[in-house]
């Protein structure tokens, strides 16, 4: 039975079904796993290093994924945009133990998308790191089910509300690391081909690349001639920054600073 052909009143009956059953809560489910927790600080230090050999899935849905996302993380939804809003309605307006068996539900059938994912991405031949919103239900219930198919992962503590919390603690911060050279001139004298020859020897923050912007005479054509995703919102402006300066590993990159996070 495909549950996402189901319509509402179908899917409600469904989960009316589950009060028969003896239904497990997410810790219990878990409970034979070693879901290994891993600090954002420590994937983002093997990302700076060696970021071929991380494989960093993010378990949000796709429209979540779509906003915002770790650097260098592939999208492999747990549970799909109209799946998170079914369980979500169903915790909020039924039970949570119905909503995490439906989640689970939604969730398993993907068993062979995911075996496929993980061949396609080279997954044996790298470090596996889950991520979801806050570290919680979906990026554990990932790492279950990579354990299933006989694969290793750690899961990041906080999700990516640990991510944002390191982007503002760096934004905000009152020392930083760095004097600014600012690079100036007109529309297509070579400022970006200036930042990308000099980005292997220094760091560099770009604010049109972490902008996705482009000069005012191509406006929308390398969107659609490329594909090049759109930023839509500060968020994901701020998170390109840090980013930028966080995962350079240039020859004169960040060093340890009294009063800096890194």
């Amino acid at each position: 039975m495909n549950l996402n052909e189901l319509n509402s009143k179908e899917l409600f009956e469904l989960v009316l079904s589950y009060k028969n059953e003896k239904v497990l809560s997410l810790k219990e489910i878990l409970s034979e796993y070693n879901i290994i927790p891993f600090s954002i600080n420590e994937v983002l230090n093997l990302l700076r290093a060696d970021p071929g050999n991380i494989l960093l899935i993010d378990a949000r849905s796709e429209k979540e994924f779509s906003e915002t996302s770790i650097p260098h993380a592939i999208n492999f939804p747990v549970l799909t945009n109209e799946e998170r809003h079914n369980v979500g309605l169903i915790y909020k307006k039924y039970s949570q133990s119905a909503a995490i068996r439906l989640a689970v539900d939604f969730a398993e059938p993907k068993t062979n998308s995911l075996k496929k994912f993980l061949e396609e991405n080279k997954a044996g031949d790298k470090q596996i790191i889950v991520n979801c919103w806050r570290g919680g239900g979906r990026s554990s219930y990932l790492s279950k089910m990579l354990s299933d198919l006989g694969y290793s992962s750690k899961v990041v503590s906080g999700g990516i509300k640990s991510y944002r919390k390191e982007v503002n603690k760096t934004l905000t911060a009152e020392i930083f690391p760095y004097e600014f050279i600012e690079i100036s001139g007109l529309t297509g004298c070579g400022k970006t081909d200036l930042l990308k020859s000099v980005s292997e020897k220094l760091p560099v923050i770009d604010l049109e690349n972490a902008a996705k912007h482009f000069s005012s005479l191509l406006g929308h054509i390398p969107y659609e001639i490329t594909g090049i995703k759109k930023v839509t919102g500060q968020t994901e402006f701020e998170n390109n920054i840090y980013a930028q300066i966080r995962l350079n590993n240039s020859e004169y990159s960040v060093h340890e600073n009294p009063g800096f996070p890194f």
